[in-house]
């Protein structure tokens, strides 16, 4: 996954509340059960240092350093091109770990040899924290398995 993620509680280099854009890249991986259901792990990194409110500091923020994030999921086909995923994992980084929720949907096109490009929302919850949402762009690969 090739995208940006949305903060809306960021800190400005001026101490005031600021809309941030991060890039961010991410690797997923899912393992079918049926024809529309698939358990996985997502994960990502957020490409940048930054600074998000947080009310019960005393500085009134907390840093993020290049955060990754790890989620275990379940994906559910909607369509053949078209799916939600949903999941409870954790943000990694140097000032403090959250535990997250994250909501996601993604709508793509075939491309032949069992290829896809995609767009992809997704949002996470970041407990007692910030949430961002996610634009991207994913390009998957399946491999079926024949008996």
């Amino acid at each position: 996954m090739l995208g940006h993620s949305h903060v809306s509680d960021g800190v400005s280099e001026g101490g005031g509340k600021t809309w941030l854009v991060v890039p961010s890249w991410g690797l997923d991986y899912f393992y079918r059960l049926s024809g529309r259901w698939a358990i996985g792990v997502q994960t990502d990194i957020l490409l940048d240092d930054f600074k998000v409110e947080d009310k019960d500091k005393e500085t009134g923020y907390v840093e993020r350093s290049y955060p990754f994030a790890a989620i275990p999921s379940a994906k559910w086909k909607v369509t053949r091109h078209s799916s939600f995923t949903l999941g409870i994992g954790a943000e990694f980084a140097g000032d403090g770990d959250f535990a997250l929720t994250r909501i996601g949907y993604e709508l793509g096109a075939g491309i032949p040899g069992g290829w896809e490009i995609a767009g992809t929302l997704n949002y996470d919850i970041k407990w007692s924290a910030y949430d961002t949402w996610t634009i991207g762009v994913i390009v998957t690969k399946s491999y079926r398995h024949h008996k």
